[in-house]
């Protein structure tokens, strides 16, 4: 239920925001308006779960075609370690997240390198390998279970001049499935978890 109280008010943000047109905003010279923008963000995940939660790193590669300068789409990928720990058990998992989503500037614009960029909407992950520690029964070396859910992340710029734009990128992605599902409720397991991401992010 909270998962979609948060989707519906998320989208009710979106909704608002995609009502804006480039006229509306003083800042938005129509001439300089940038549709395409790419990002790198390396950082920090945090899985979280019932079971416990597991630190890693994620490495986020994406972009956003803008229709107006202030709402667009956006896609990319991210690479992700998740997993689960509970005293000496623990399972370890990497993955390629697929997103596709809306995005959209708020609070600047793109062409000013002064802007906060927020995307919404859902991701499929893709697993890659996976390995277990303390858990009877299980391989160390396992492939997980693929997965899905809905994300949320965005970047906050700093007001540096020139082509290449820095900025703060933090993400939470929540997953509707079993992400770490290797065999039946009685082992470790990250049931329905949930990501958070933190690092600096690169605008092209």
């Amino acid at each position: 239920m909270k998962y979609l109280i948060i989707l519906i008010f998320s989208m009710n943000i979106f909704a608002s925001v995609s009502s804006c047109r480039c006229s509306d905003n003083p800042e938005l010279d129509e001439s300089k308006i940038e549709k395409l923008k790419l990002w790198v963000a390396p950082g920090f995940t945090l899985s979280a779960s019932k079971e416990g939660s597991k630190a890693g790193i994620s490495t986020m590669i994406g972009g956003g075609y803008y229709f107006n300068g202030v709402v667009g789409v956006t896609s990319g990928v991210s690479f992700m370690q998740r997993g689960a720990t509970d005293q000496q058990r623990q399972l370890n998992a990497t993955y390629l997240d697929i997103p596709l989503g809306f995005t959209f500037i708020n609070g600047g614009s793109l062409a000013t390198n002064r802007f906060t960029l927020f995307n919404i909407g859902a991701f499929y992950s893709l697993p890659l390998s996976g390995s277990s520690e303390g858990i009877p029964n299980v391989p160390a070396d396992f492939t997980p279970d693929s997965s899905f859910g809905f994300f949320l992340d965005g970047i906050l710029s700093f007001p540096i001049p020139g082509d290449i734009t820095y900025g703060l990128y933090s993400s939470v992605k929540f997953s509707f499935s079993d992400m770490l599902s290797v065999a039946d409720n009685t082992i470790l397991r990250a049931n329905n978890s949930t990501n958070y991401s933190f690092g600096l992010a690169i605008v092209f």
